[in-house]
């Protein structure tokens, strides 16, 4: 309508659109150029809803087309200008269309209300939820750092644990080259042990000898004394 308008008239930058709307619905009441330009630019936009309501021949039957739109609630812009505009609309149904566009615009605006209603407790659930949403996270980044720092400990323990496993698989090998060395010299300590056994052996005959050797020459010295 801004557009319209500007063609005819000079209009001040800061027009509201109820300024828009009154100055051209006053224009509209006579057969002026804005008039006759608003109605081509209508006839233009909603030539779909003329061709089709072009069909009535009477006011009963664009009656019936206008009840169709109004019912299914689609398309009553155009609707509307196709009915108004036809040859067969007369007072009566133009009062009743009225009447019609009177009462749906009180069930818009009763659902609208009621829009807002829902808005508005969508809007309550929704920062509930987002609040929910913000100590989820708050809680879950506490977890996260809490098995962080549970994985960090861990992991020092684990890396100290190979480390002692490293010490004692050292301390196993030097244990295990010593028992090899041990079993590799067991046949020395084996021979060493029976020649020890044998030199004792030895050394115990060697005394008993000895002791024989002296008591015989203490007898044969007792045997040759004289009488």
């Amino acid at each position: 309508m801004r557009t319209v308008l500007n063609y005819v008239m000079r209009l001040a930058a800061a027009s509201t659109d109820f300024e828009l709307h009154t100055t051209a619905v006053g224009t509209c009441e006579t057969r002026t150029r804005l008039s006759e330009l608003l109605h081509k630019t209508l006839e233009k936009r909603f030539h779909r809803h003329v061709r089709r309501f072009a069909a009535a021949r009477n006011a009963a039957a664009l009656q019936d087309l206008w009840r169709e739109c109004s019912a299914s609630g689609s398309d009553l812009p155009g609707a509307l200008w196709a009915s108004w505009t036809h040859p067969s609309c007369d007072a009566t149904l133009a009062e009743h269309i009225y009447a019609d566009i009177h009462r749906i615009q009180h069930q818009v605006g009763c659902g609208t209300r009621a829009d807002l209603v829902t808005l508005k407790a969508l809007q309550a659930e929704n920062a509930r939820l987002r609040g929910q949403v913000i100590e989820l996270r708050a809680e879950s980044e506490t977890q996260r750092s809490e098995r962080l720092r549970e994985t960090q400990g861990l992991a020092q323990q684990l890396a100290q644990l190979r480390a002692d496993l490293a010490g004692k698989e050292g301390q196993v090998a030097n244990v295990t080259g010593q028992l090899d060395s041990l079993r590799q010299s067991l046949p020395d300590l084996k021979a060493r042990a029976s020649l020890a056994r044998r030199a004792s052996d030895a050394e115990a005959l060697a005394t008993a000898l000895r002791a024989r050797a002296a008591d015989l020459e203490n007898e044969v010295e007792r045997s040759g004394a004289p009488g």
